[in-house]
């Protein structure tokens, strides 16, 4: 695929996405945008994140490449960050939005937004 790998060609662990997750915790997020229109689980956006929870507290993002999942997320409020990683063409996740789900779930969001 060259340059049009999924992901720009990166490969990572887990433990490199919860590392990467950790560090978004200790910088300045910006005041995420409020587009109209968004479905119910987002209460924004942000430069590369999607915004989740009644204060914006949840930045996650998730995706598809070469029959893998994967999706990484943190609650700036708690501290949590979670990392899936799931692996074949169908999702054990089941449908699209249940990676999504899950993420948020697990991050406090409940899955509902602002």
């Amino acid at each position: 695929f060259g340059p049009l790998a999924g992901a720009g060609g990166l490969f990572g662990t887990a433990a490199d996405l919860l590392s990467f997750g950790e560090s978004r915790l200790d910088r300045p997020s910006p005041a995420p945008l409020r587009p109209q229109g968004l479905p119910r689980h987002l209460s924004g956006v942000a430069l590369g994140w999607m915004v989740s929870g009644s204060e914006g507290e949840v930045r996650w993002h998730d995706g598809l490449a070469r029959g893998t999942r994967s999706g990484l997320g943190f609650n700036l409020q708690s501290g949590a960050v979670v990392a899936l990683l799931a692996r074949g063409t169908d999702s054990p996740l089941g449908m699209r939005g249940a990676m999504p789900a899950l993420l948020l779930s697990l991050l406090g969001a409940g899955g509902a937004g602002g």
